[in-house]
């Protein structure tokens, strides 16, 4: 499972199995993963594709622009939570551009959140 925080809950997170977005920007939505085809899914880690969706907040947040970018995703290090287990890591990997290209990065990490409950 992942934990997905634009999606509906008691506690305000959700944990989803293969889902087909995640937000990776719980306070402002400001990245996310968009049609998401899991190629391999298992409590090890899981792999799809799809698009990784950015703001660019340029001048800001509140106006910027969002950029689509088409990537892989790798899902990793599960933790057992009292919920089940979720991952914790997200690595993605850019096809050809991404948001960190100027810095000569294609593959982002990112620490997702962990349901408390």
């Amino acid at each position: 499972m992942v934990a997905n925080c634009d999606a509906p809950a008691p506690t305000g997170e959700q944990t989803s199995v293969a889902p087909v977005s995640i937000v990776i920007a719980c306070a402002d939505d400001g990245m996310r993963l968009e049609d998401v085809n899991w190629t391999h899914w298992t409590g090890a880690g899981a792999t799809g594709q799809g698009m990784f969706v950015a703001n660019d907040c340029t001048p800001d947040c509140a106006q910027g622009t969002f950029h689509s970018y088409p990537a892989t995703f790798d899902l990793s290090h599960p933790v057992r939570t009292p919920g089940g287990v979720v991952f914790a890591q997200l690595t993605v990997s850019y096809a050809h551009t991404g948001p960190a290209y100027p810095t000569g990065r294609l593959v982002t990490h990112f620490t997702l959140s962990i349901p408390r409950t």
